[in-house]
């Protein structure tokens, strides 16, 4: 089990490595920093744009561990939907209730693939299908929340999903368990550049990618 759980941490992990220090160059190069402001925590000028190594490390991962079709096409699309707004965000711009919208479609992407709550058990559609939605922005949100702190969303991330690929493979869930591996490596790779004090900052592209799919695997 430890080397299966090394395996397909190592890809992710190494491509995030590889791929930060060039991101951070482009960052400085077109100058997506983030400059010091007194709501937050950092003091000096940082680049942005992280998220981008974090995403690539996971596209690696995905391929690497050969689960484009078990994922579906709704969910990678949903994935991709959520990136390529936060990158808009952090690049652009762009107002809440845009980027609600575009978790709201997401959700509805990961819903049309079958994935609710209490689906067929405990829940009725009328119910479930809010509850999902909810569910799915509230945490994609929350991670989006905690990066306000050098290594704390990446940290985080890493984390809860190393004890998702744990326990979803003591339950013969191997795909899940490959895909919580998998965003696990590209999180701690991405961790190395993140730590106090920071190099770079993975911006909304990152952190709201990471809460949407931690949001998705635990379903």
């Amino acid at each position: 089990m430890f080397n299966t759980i090394l395996h397909y941490i190592f890809a992710p992990f190494i491509t995030a490595i590889i791929i930060t220090p060039a991101v951070i160059f482009y960052a400085k190069k077109t100058s997506m920093v983030a400059e010091p402001k007194e709501d937050r925590w950092h003091s000096t000028t940082t680049p942005l744009l992280g998220g981008v190594s974090i995403f690539i490390g996971i596209i690696v991962g995905i391929f690497y561990a050969n689960l484009v079709d078990s994922l579906g096409l709704p969910i990678i699309s949903a994935t991709l939907l959520i990136f390529i707004s936060g990158l808009y965000d952090d690049i652009k711009g762009m107002p809440p209730y845009v980027k609600l919208l575009f978790q709201i479609v997401a959700s509805t992407l990961v819903m049309s693939s079958g994935i609710l709550v209490g689906k067929g058990e405990l829940l009725p559609d009328f119910i479930a299908i809010p509850i999902t939605i909810l569910w799915i922005i509230g945490i994609t949100n929350a991670l989006n929340l905690l990066d306000n702190m050098d290594g704390l969303c990446a940290g985080i991330s890493g984390i809860i999903s190393l004890f998702l690929g744990v326990i979803f493979h003591l339950d013969d869930q191997l795909n899940l368990a490959l895909f919580s591996f998998i965003i696990a490596g590209a999180a701690f790779g991405f961790l190395f550049f993140n730590l106090k004090p920071a190099k770079i900052f993975m911006g909304d592209c990152g952190s709201l990618t990471l809460g949407f799919l931690l949001s998705v695997i635990s379903l």
